[in-house]
C-alpha cells in the first residue's frame, strides 16, 4: 500500500501538470513563477513526451479517468510531432517555440540537435499511443522509424550504451578517425534508454508497467 503522503503529493503534481502547465494543444510550459504561473519562453519538447507516457499510470493510481489521461497524452504527442519531429532526418529536436512564429527576423527559433533522452521519452509515448490504435497506422510507422534511427545513430556498439546525440549531427571534426563526441556530461545517465527498453518489453508483452520481466 502506497504511503498516503506519496499519493497526496502525486495528486498535487498531477493536478499542477494537467491544469496549470499543459495547454489545450498539448504543449508543456518549461518555466513558472513560484505560484506556477507560466513564464513565456521556449519549449523543451522532451517534457510533453516524458510527462505524456506517465499520465495514464498516475491517473490509475489516483482514481482519475485513464481515458482522459490517455487523450491528453495523445495531444502531447501530436503537439511534439508537429513542432519537434524532424521529417527529413527523423527523431525529435530539443527545443523551439510551442506555437507560431517559428522564426523571427529570418532566424529560426529552434535548437535542432536531437538529444538521446528526447528520443527515449518520445519512443515510449509513441509506442504507448500506437498500441492503443486498432490497427497499425501513423504512430506505428513513426515508432519504427525512430527505432531505426536509434539503432543506426545512437547505439554505441563498441562500448555499449547510447551516444549523447545523433552521430549524424556531430560536427565534422568529431567524425574523423579517432575522434568522437563526449559520451556523456553531468546530466547524462542510462535512465532514459533503460526505461524505454524495459517499458517497451512490458508494453509489447501486455504486462503491467511495474511487472517483473522474466
Amino acid at each position: 500500500m502506497a504511503d498516503v503522503r506519496v499519493i497526496r503529493r502525486l495528486a498535487e503534481t498531477y493536478d499542477i501538470l494537467v491544469k496549470r502547465l499543459t495547454t489545450a494543444a498539448g504543449a508543456v510550459h518549461y518555466l513558472t513563477e513560484a505560484d506556477f504561473m507560466p513564464v513565456p519562453g521556449i519549449e523543451r519538447y522532451g517534457y510533453p513526451l516524458q510527462a505524456g507516457h506517465r499520465l495514464s499510470a498516475a491517473a490509475q493510481v489516483l482514481g482519475q479517468s485513464v481515458g482522459d489521461a490517455k487523450a491528453l497524452a495523445k495531444r502531447m504527442l501530436d503537439h511534439a510531432l508537429r513542432w519537434s519531429w524532424d521529417e527529413r532526418r527523423g527523431g525529435f529536436i530539443e527545443g523551439g517555440p510551442a506555437a507560431e512564429p517559428r522564426s523571427l527576423a529570418g532566424t529560426r527559433l529552434s535548437a535542432p540537435n536531437r538529444p538521446w533522452w528526447v528520443q527515449a521519452e518520445g519512443g515510449e509515448l509513441l509506442l504507448q499511443v500506437a498500441l492503443d490504435e486498432p490497427s497499425s497506422g501513423r504512430y506505428h510507422a513513426l515508432f519504427e522509424r525512430l527505432v531505426g534511427l536509434i539503432d543506426s545513430d545512437y547505439v554505441d556498439r563498441r562500448n555499449g550504451g547510447w551516444e549523447i546525440t545523433a552521430r549524424s549531427d556531430w560536427p565534422l571534426r568529431t567524425r574523423l578517425p579517432g575522434r568522437a563526441m563526449p559520451k556523456c556530461d553531468m546530466w547524462k545517465d542510462v535512465s532514459h534508454e533503460a526505461d524505454l527498453h524495459l517499458a517497451a518489453i512490458r508494453m509489447l508483452r501486455g504486462l503491467a508497467p511495474n511487472a517483473p520481466i522474466d
